[in-house]
């Protein structure tokens, strides 16, 4: 199953929400998911 995972922000938040989805897709069961990033806001 696809799973989206939503990272970025705006711009100052915006690295701190981008660690925060690699950290949510490290923790994914791969085996049940299948993590695809979504990179949004301003850069």
């Amino acid at each position: 199953m696809k799973v989206g995972v939503i990272m970025g922000g705006v711009s100052s938040e915006r690295e701190v929400y981008l660690l925060i989805g690699r950290q949510i897709i490290a923790q994914l069961v791969r085996r049940v998911y299948e993590p695809v990033s979504i990179v949004w806001g301003i850069l």
